[in-house]
């Protein structure tokens, strides 16, 4: 399977749309859609549900793009890992983050491991919960920290933790007693 498929295959299935994998890779559709078709030709089955508002993954579509984000993943680790022999200190650490925690815990998390490795770059990208998941699926975080998680077989959940619900009121409101 090539590469070049491979990566136009991603980009209409994160997507949805052969246009917007267009724009997105400054490819014309029809290139786009030759590869895919090559592609769907040597796997021997057809990798996308055609539908009037874009293209869904089919169930072998879903295998594959499965596959190709987890190789895609473990290639920019090794990659990483290699540069990393020079120094850890030169490494970026991606992070999808729900509000809370960005505003709160991260900071000073963040400052902590910089006193150890003072040349990491953190990238910090604030999102809702729901894109928290769906950016690490998509290999565009390296961790996720949320308080609620769609659970996702592609995502392997390293700390979780039970906490709880407070609801707020003045204390001269009917409920407060409650």
């Amino acid at each position: 399977m090539h590469s070049v498929a491979l990566r136009y295959f991603l980009a209409v299935a994160n997507t949805g749309s052969l246009s917007e994998a267009s724009e997105q890779l400054h490819v014309t559709i029809s290139a786009i859609s030759r590869q895919i078709a090559k592609l769907e030709d040597e796997v021997g089955y057809p990798l996308f549900e055609r539908q009037p508002r874009g293209m869904a993954l089919s169930k072998a579509g879903e295998l594959l793009a499965a596959h190709v984000r987890r190789t895609l993943l473990e290639g920019e680790q090794v990659l990483d890992e290699i540069k990393a022999l020079a120094s850890f200190d030169r490494s970026t650490i991606r992070i999808a983050s729900s509000e809370a925690f960005a505003r709160d815990m991260l900071p000073r998390v963040i400052a902590r491991f910089l006193e150890k490795s003072p040349g990491t770059r953190f990238e910090l990208t604030v999102t809702a919960p729901q894109d928290v998941t769906l950016r690490v699926r998509n290999g565009d975080a390296d961790i996720g920290l949320t308080f609620s998680v769609a659970r996702d077989p592609e995502i392997r959940v390293e700390y979780a933790r039970s906490a709880p619900i407070y609801a707020l009121m003045q204390r001269t409101h009917e409920l407060a007693v409650r």
